[in-house]
């Protein structure tokens, strides 16, 4: 049963699209195994894809730029003109972020996957939770 609704405009199929067209690989520092929502080499995260590149800005990335984190609540506490873009509210986005960096909920630490099943399981959550 779907427990969340598209927002701003966007339907499931639409973040469905960008999902399918947009992620290729996780997006992190080069070098390391830290997540961010834009890489150097122009990979994106779970909310990095819905960030338009004329808004996006490198100190989204920098931990510690902000009150608390990168974390994506933190992110559109800093830039609230960002909630204009996102395709879901932020519960669900907080979620897909989880399934995107493979968090064991109990735990809070993050499985090891391949590129191609992060995206399996970013679009196979949006099937699951996201309504028409």
């Amino acid at each position: 049963m779907s427990q969340f609704k598209a927002i701003n405009g966007w339907t499931k199929v639409a973040i469905l699209k960008v999902i399918q067209l947009t992620f290729t690989k996780k997006s992190t520092h080069s070098g390391t195994n830290e997540c961010m929502y834009r890489s150097d080499t122009g990979s994106k995260c779970a909310v990095g894809m819905f960030i338009p590149d004329e808004t996006y800005r490198s100190e989204m990335d920098v931990n510690g730029a902000y009150a608390s984190g990168t974390d994506v609540e933190s992110l559109l506490e800093a830039f609230p003109q960002l909630s204009q873009f996102m395709p879901l509210e932020l519960e669900a986005l907080k979620l897909i972020q989880a399934k995107h960096d493979g968090k064991v909920a109990q735990y809070g630490i993050a499985e090891s996957r391949s590129d191609a099943q992060v995206k399996t399981d970013l679009i196979q959550w949006v099937e699951a939770n996201v309504s028409e």
